[in-house]
């Protein structure tokens, strides 16, 4: 029994022990906050755990429990201990990672800490962490009216205002603008929200303009936004030209001409003008003098210069007014005319001319046009169009080999209203040859039969002529080095090495000339240089013999017969062509020899019997027996019975013939019966 108490005495002992020597957490229950919006690092909430003996304690994490939803953001959260100098003060932090916070996802945290000593004691407890949801910036209001005093004296870098949005959390917004109308002026900071100038207001040239600005923290989707309308007071306007679009009127020859510029500017703002002159031609007729300001005219010529449509653009250097017109004509006043230049030369291609001179007409009668014409002789075919003075030739006037010629023209126009024509100008017409003619190659197949034992050699020069003269009459050819065969640029065609034996090679060379106008021209058709190898000429084998003899062996001079592969004597076009042609000449031949001797025979057949006629009564036949009535009955059924058709056969002519004659014969006869 007494064991039984001491036993059970030291077992109380233990665990009294154990209750005391557990560490201890304080200020629980432990509650933490944090902010939706968190991308830093932060402490949330302290953990004051102790050991009762004085030890180090160690908090770590156990478990994470997020709600509504389950598992989201588990290792955003840690337990440290940074301040060394208080080692039972540890801390939850906040750890920034690839998931954020988020309101709606997890609006609370439980976190399972376990706070050990060095026993191996340990204490648990729960720690509620709450997210406060992130609120979006807002303007308030979220549209402003807003008047800009003295708008068109202010100059860029000067500030229109701040336009600051609102942020419960305090977050850092950024700002972003846009306007009403397309401009530059106008800039934000993008981190306070203050408008500034970009250059001077004055050139926005309006009385108003809305700025659309929005603002945004760095987590919400939610954009704020503001609409301020801006009201420009003292605005500097652009200026009013009064007195133009409309015609201006002119005499020629007048001298200078001045036209003033009129405007209403409320700010009285000094301006310049900018001129745009249609046609070109009149811009060195027509210039702006600022002093005025206005529009100064030189003197002017109907007959040479045109009527002239100037626009003005006018601006104070910020706005810029509404552009006018000024049609400028110009009056005629009758002149003496005349014509310049004294002197011009034109050069034109060969061909069928057609070239009109710089002819300037002085003639202030432009309604009564002159009427051009040669004043000199000039080569056959050339002739001068009245109306326009344009010269002409209705022949093809070439040129080629003389490669140029030069003409001189006297011109003269007639002016209808006076008889006095112009004074005479001349034109020097200097025509030129044009590349107009192809090279042509004077023999265009050359063939050569060398045996494989034939040295490099000069074979032949291609030749080639051109009909056109200078330069474009120049002829070289294509360099080609093809094979056994090369030809250089001045035709030389050369044997390279030696042929092998069977071999066949063409090679096509054309011609080019050295034509600058419009350019280099090649033959139409190339020089075709075809090559044949054939074996080289040896003395034949005799045999083996039992003595020994030397006998002299002849070479023959002429080559012999040389024996082309099958391919080439099967496939040569040209061959097939000849062969095809002497087949229709012996079909032609052997067709007219039948018919000569056809004809042959029907003359010398028609010939005897036209002599059968005139010979009298035929000599009497051999035959000693022949009845009469039979041949008197067969006669007249013959005479009496009408031909079976018209052309009789040939084998028959000599049959009826006997019998026309046996039948005159025996009617003027008696004669007996043989039987």
């Amino acid at each position: 029994m007494e064991e039984n108490i001491v036993y059970k005495f030291v077992i109380l002992l233990c665990l009294v022990d154990q209750i005391i020597g557990q560490p201890v957490i304080a200020d629980q229950p432990i509650v933490g906050n944090v902010k939706e919006a968190t991308f830093t690092q932060e402490a949330i909430a302290d953990i004051k755990c102790t050991d009762p003996g004085g030890g180090k304690v160690a908090v770590s994490i156990e478990t994470v429990t997020s709600t509504p939803t389950a598992g989201h953001c588990q290792r955003c959260f840690q337990a440290f201990n940074f301040a060394t100098g208080l080692p039972e003060q540890w801390k939850i932090y906040f750890i920034p990672g690839n998931i954020r916070l988020s309101y709606l996802s997890a609006s609370r945290y439980d976190v399972m800490i376990a706070c050990r000593d060095g026993n191996g004691g340990t204490s648990n407890t729960v720690i509620g962490i709450n997210v406060i949801p992130n609120a979006p910036p807002y303007f308030d209001p979220v549209y402003i009216n807003k008047d800009i005093l003295n708008s068109g004296t202010k100059t860029a870098g000067e500030s229109i205002g701040f336009f600051t949005a609102l942020d419960p959390d305090g977050d850092s917004l950024s700002y972003t603008m846009t306007t009403s109308i397309t401009t530059d002026i106008f800039q934000i900071n993008a981190a306070t929200g203050e408008v500034t100038l970009r250059k001077a207001l004055g050139a926005l040239c309006r009385s108003n303009l809305v700025l659309y600005i929005e603002a945004r923290d760095n987590f919400n989707a939610q954009v704020a936004k503001l609409s301020a309308n801006l009201h420009f007071k003292s605005m500097n306007y652009p200026g009013i030209i009064t007195n133009l679009n409309r015609v201006f009127t002119v005499e020629e020859n007048l001298g200078l001409a001045s036209i003033t510029i009129e405007r209403t500017d409320a700010q009285e703002v000094a301006f310049t003008c900018d001129l745009t002159v249609q046609p070109p031609s009149m811009t060195s007729k027509i210039n702006y003098d600022n002093t005025g300001p206005k529009i100064l005219l030189s003197s002017l010529n109907y007959e040479v210069d045109k009527n002239a449509n100037i626009t003005v653009q006018c601006t104070d250097g910020l706005c810029n007014a509404v552009p006018k017109w000024l049609y400028l004509q110009i009056l005629d006043v009758n002149d003496n005319p005349r014509l310049d230049p004294p002197t011009q030369t034109i050069s034109t291609p060969e061909g069928y001319i057609s070239v009109l001179p710089n002819y300037i007409l002085t003639d202030e009668d432009g309604s009564d046009p002159p009427v051009y014409y040669f004043a000199n002789a000039v080569p056959a075919g050339f002739f001068i169009d009245k109306v326009t003075g344009r010269i002409r030739t209705n022949i093809d006037y070439r040129v080629d080999t003389n490669n140029q010629v030069d003409l001189t023209l006297t011109i003269a126009a007639n002016d209808t209203k006076g008889p006095q024509p112009t004074n005479p100008v001349t034109v020097l017409l200097s025509i030129y040859d044009v590349n107009d003619n192809r090279p042509i190659i004077a023999k265009t197949s050359y063939e050569y039969l060398l045996e494989d034992c034939t040295t490099p050699r000069v074979l032949d020069t291609l030749v080639a002529t051109d009909a056109d003269g200078g330069v474009n009459g120049e002829v070289e050819f294509e360099t080609k080095i093809s094979g056994s065969l090369s030809v250089t640029s001045t035709g030389q065609i050369s044997l390279t090495s030696a042929p092998a034996a069977g071999m066949f090679e063409t090679v096509e060379v054309y011609a080019f000339d050295k034509g600058l106008n419009p350019g280099v021209l090649k033959s139409a058709a190339p020089a075709v240089i075809t090559l044949i190898g054939i074996p080289c000429a040896t003395t034949p084998y005799t045999g083996a013999t039992t003595e020994l003899t030397t006998e002299s062996t002849t070479m023959s001079t002429e080559p012999p017969e040389p024996t082309l592969p099958p391919n080439q004597r099967r496939n040569n076009p040209e061959d097939l062509i000849w062969i095809s042609i002497a087949c229709v000449l012996g079909l032609a031949i052997v067709a007219l020899f039948i018919f000569i001797i056809y004809r042959c025979n029907v003359a010398a057949r028609n010939k005897r019997r036209e002599m059968s006629k005139k010979d009298g009564p035929p000599r009497k036949s051999s035959k000693a027996y022949v009845n009469p009535d039979h041949i008197k009955t067969r006669s007249a059924s013959v005479v009496g019975a009408p031909p079976v058709n018209n052309k009789q056969e040939q084998k028959d002519y000599f049959k009826n013939d006997i019998k026309d004659n046996y039948k005159e014969t025996y009617k003027a006869k008696t004669l007996t019966s043989a039987v």
